[in-house]
């Protein structure tokens, strides 16, 4: 293990728009390398794993037909892949959920190289508030010419996991897909809730909006990691609208949440959607509080993702989740409102 200095106790904290694995390194802030165990291999790769099939489907998969896999680790020495497994969510045309199985080919090579860097997290005695959870994707194998596979364990480094293996796995091209039914029905998903008080969502100045606009010039733009927050190669989205509440108490240990409606925007209408609010503009200053408000939790369709997107849909129509606050363009507020 290789070790970049003494340890010393520090107390370390990101702030709410900014990821402490993203804008390391932290002067006096200490890190040390690490590589997880090798992984074990076998010759029945798939995606009905149990962990796999819960991350994915939740509980709605017959734990009959699972299989157990081994454990995400280190590449094995000597493995030379030919093709990628990744394991998926999606909905059939009448809105039922599916895991898919997609095979993946390209510089299959390259994308594994990509697992065999070392990982680093915060020395011995380092402590840290993270800003993000990072999600990894849920089922992923890398298969030889024989048919053995393994399970890779994502690169990680403090407070995060690294971005750089997503860019070359985006690279593959899909050579085939073998897809499962789960039976449950999205159509059936209408109830969810919503903080009662958006904390995401205040008062804003002119100072403020100069403030984020220089930020986004000279490329400081607070954005969440690629890894955290799928744009053009988001899933398809569950989205909650609600109402808040005006007189509700948004301390801690009162936290309060209303009840909403939920629906289901297919994987097009996500992307379409998702691709309005990444070129939306900074949004400009506001004074105006809202009372409707939708969110969505941003995934891809392999799991990996995590961002908390929310949405005022009246007042000053602002959208929180992806640096900066953004104006809600009037095209994503179409899609949000229109009749269901």
């Amino acid at each position: 293990m290789r070790r970049s200095a003494r340890a010393i106790p520090v107390i370390t904290l990101c702030g709410l728009l900014t990821s402490c694995g993203h804008i390391l390194p932290f002067v006096g802030i200490e890190t040390e390398s690490y590589r997880p165990p090798t992984a074990s291999t076998t010759r029945t790769p798939n995606c009905m794993a149990d962990d796999i099939v819960s991350a994915l489907g939740g509980s709605v998969w017959d734990p009959n037909v699972t299989v157990d896999a081994p454990t995400p680790g280190y590449p094995p020495r000597y493995f030379e892949p030919v093709e990628v497994l990744r394991c998926e969510r999606a909905l059939s045309d009448d809105n039922v959920l599916t895991l898919d199985s997609v095979r993946l080919r390209g510089d299959v090579e390259a994308a594994m190289g990509e697992f065999a860097v070392p990982s680093t997290r915060f020395a011995s005695g380092i402590m840290a508030s993270c800003a993000y959870s990072v999600e990894a994707p849920v089922g992923l194998w890398f298969v030889d010419a024989s048919g053995r596979a393994f399970r890779p364990a994502w690169p990680a480094e403090p407070c995060g996991l690294r971005d750089e293996p997503l860019q070359l796995l985006n690279e593959l091209d899909e050579v085939s897909r073998t897809v499962y039914s789960t039976g449950y029905d999205y159509d059936y998903a209408t109830v969810c809730s919503g903080p009662a008080m958006s904390g995401e969502f205040y008062e804003t100045s002119d100072a403020d909006v100069a403030s984020a606009v220089e930020r986004r010039r000279t490329g400081d733009s607070m954005l969440p990691p690629a890894l955290v927050a799928p744009t053009d190669d988001v899933g398809f989205l569950q989205v909650c609208t609600y109402a808040g509440s005006e007189d509700a108490d948004d301390s801690p240990a009162e936290y309060e949440t209303v009840a909403g409606t939920s629906f289901t925007l297919d994987r097009p209408d996500s992307i379409e959607l998702l691709g309005y609010i990444a070129d939306a503009p900074i949004a400009q200053p506001c004074s105006t509080p809202a009372t409707l408000f939708a969110s969505t939790d941003l995934t891809r369709p392999d799991g990996s993702g995590s961002t908390h997107l929310t949405v005022e849909l009246d007042g000053c129509r602002r959208v929180a989740g992806l640096g900066f606050l953004r104006e809600l363009p009037i095209s994503a507020y179409g899609t949000l409102t229109r009749d269901r």
